[in-house]
């Protein structure tokens, strides 16, 4: 069986969930972050949400009992961007 592997980068926290091919949801998992407020700006290193994301990709991913091996993912930015990652390797 595939998988999907969603990440919401949101505003205070990043999701990561799997769902299998009927779209049932097996496991999810949230990172609460702190943005930096500096004046009027607002900002997050990029490399955190790389480190963030990767982190809990994993751990949504990787499932020992279940023998999950294969998953899709996509990566919104916004609703004008995104990223489409494809692997059948191992997690």
């Amino acid at each position: 069986m595939k998988y999907l592997l969603g990440v919401d980068v949101g505003t205070t926290s990043l999701k990561a969930a799997v769902f299998d091919e009927k779209g049932s949801l097996q496991k999810s998992v949230t990172k609460d972050y702190t943005l930096i407020v500096s004046g009027d700006r607002v900002e997050f290193p990029a490399q955190e949400y790389w480190n963030i994301s990767a982190k809990l990709s994993k751990k949504t991913a990787a499932d020992k009992q279940s023998g999950r091996k294969t998953f899709t993912a996509r990566f919104y930015g916004d609703k004008k961007k995104k990223i489409n990652l494809k692997s059948e390797a191992d997690v």
